[in-house]
């Protein structure tokens, strides 16, 4: 069940690439409901990441899940990052900066994991879908971005 968990987290990609959206298919209308379901089923959670951004950096760390609403990414150390959602908003916090900022759950691709009801469709445009074995993997826009 967790390297499900895990699988998901992962998979979620949000990036720009185009300003269309594909056109769904039943599967893929099928694979997103079995995707909504199965977050809206989570409680609670507890995962180990490791994040890989685009110049191939990579960074670990704790995720905490309290659904609805509550969630902590704790980054491992040299990180000086923390994110802490406390139900309505994202806190980032740069211990190097001295920094914390707030910025509301639907506003970030968090949402997908802290929010009661999770509407994939409602929320995100679908920018493309591909399935490997065990696995779908999603790439999603901020709905109303323009070059999203």
């Amino acid at each position: 069940m967790l390297k499900k968990i895990i699988l998901i987290l992962i998979l979620f990609s949000f990036k720009a690439n185009s300003a269309y959206s594909i056109s769904l298919t039943q599967t893929d209308l099928d694979d997103l409901s079995r995707i909504e379901n199965y977050l809206n089923s989570i409680s609670t959670l507890k995962s180990n990441f490791l994040q890989t951004v685009s110049t191939g950096e990579r960074s670990g760390g704790v995720l905490f899940l309290n659904r609805p609403g509550k969630m902590r990414v704790q980054y491992d150390e040299p990180s000086p990052i923390l994110l802490v959602s406390d139900g309505s908003f994202v806190i980032y916090v740069d211990k190097n900066l001295e920094q914390i900022s707030h910025i509301p759950i639907s506003q970030t691709p968090l949402r997908a994991l802290v929010e009661k009801d999770v509407d994939l469709q409602s929320w995100y445009e679908i920018k493309n879908i591909k399935r490997g074995p065990g696995t779908v993997r999603l790439t999603l826009a901020k709905k109303g971005e323009l070059n999203s």
